[in-house]
């Protein structure tokens, strides 16, 4: 099982370096582009390269490793309920004497590998 603290910092990140670096952009892209305003010393002139070249790829990273993040939490806790909703199952089947205590406990054993 994924470790989730991990998945949720992940996704959370990810989240994050989306609202920060998207208005950035937008901020640079349109002092550039819309209002023609040139960067005057070399610290803005590689920030704002950074910002318009880089800012997309940045978000983009970021942004996909939230939503890997996001589907691995999600495919976690649905492997967590069908886990013990199979167990829940083979528990009622056992409770009917529909399975003999040999088929119980391989089965049990099959479904607990998979946690």
């Amino acid at each position: 099982m994924p470790d989730l603290a991990r998945l949720i910092k992940t996704r959370d990140r990810g989240i994050w370096m989306a609202v920060v670096w998207i208005p950035l952009w937008l901020i640079q892209v349109t002092k550039v582009f819309v209002y023609h305003q040139i960067p005057q010393t070399r610290w803005e002139s590689v920030m704002t390269s950074i910002l318009i070249v880089a800012g997309p790829f940045i978000t983009f990273k970021y942004w996909q490793s939230a939503r890997d993040a996001k589907a691995a939490l999600i495919r976690a806790t649905q492997a967590g309920r069908t886990v013990e909703d199979r167990l829940d199952e083979l528990e009622r089947l056992k409770r009917r004497d529909m399975v003999t205590p040999e088929e119980y406990a391989a089965k049990r054993q099959e479904i607990l590998k998979d946690l």
